[in-house]
């Protein structure tokens, strides 16, 4: 009787999907302080820039800084959860003005608010991800991508998407493929599974809850 509990344990996130598994507890940003700032390490240089139909920078040759733009202008169109993403300040000893939304940059909030990338020369595909902690908080993230992607604004784009999901707390759903964060998935930006697993961490209307819908929904509580 216990083993054929521990199969049906083991079965659940096949079943219903854990978009949002608590691998850390979350940042300390809120609805009126929600900002986290991201800062690059390297720029890379692409070759290739096939984005599909649809996708916001379809037809256009974009630089890597169009391409980054894009990626935060996704995470912070996500309505159903306050957090937000920007880029770091060039000189974070004079800021200039957040954009409306955005938390006002300090030195102090950038130590404890900042996501590096970095696009690495070891040898693996894709990009990893690692977060800093302190106590029960995040106070940091590290994502190193791959050169060998770094010609293509396209991978290069999913990737930085795919990431900044792990920062934030996002795991990799085994039940759809209605998510970038999902092995099953070629998506390049953000679907409803990982806005719905934004929205249960970061909830712009008091707390989030998931129930066993396959996938379907997530409402706030």
């Amino acid at each position: 009787m216990q083993s054929r509990y521990l199969i049906w344990l083991l079965l659940l996130p096949v079943l219903f999907g854990f978009r949002a598994v608590p691998l850390a507890n979350n940042w300390a940003v809120s609805k009126s302080d929600p900002t986290l700032w991201i800062k690059m390490c390297s720029i890379p240089v692409f070759s290739r820039t096939d984005f599909p139909e649809g996708d916001p920078l379809a037809g256009t040759n974009p630089d890597f800084n169009a391409v980054l733009q894009s990626v935060i202008d996704d995470y912070n169109a996500v309505g159903s959860s306050f957090v937000r993403l920007a880029v770091y300040p060039a000189d974070p000893n004079n800021p200039g003005a957040p954009a409306p939304g955005d938390s006002a940059f300090t030195t102090a909030l950038g130590a404890v608010r900042t996501i590096d990338i970095c696009f690495s020369h070891q040898t693996f595909t894709g990009g990893f991800t690692v977060q800093k902690h302190e106590g029960n908080r995040v106070i940091g993230c590290s994502i190193k991508i791959s050169d060998a992607s770094s010609s293509n604004a396209r991978a290069v784009a999913r990737t930085l998407t795919h990431e900044l999901g792990h920062c934030f707390g996002l795991a990799h759903p085994q039940e759809t493929t209605h998510s970038v964060m999902s092995y099953f998935s070629d998506a390049i930006r953000l679907q409803i599974d990982d806005k719905m697993g934004l929205t249960y961490l970061y909830p712009t209307s008091g707390s989030a809850k998931e129930n066993a819908t396959l996938g379907l929904a997530c409402a706030p509580e």
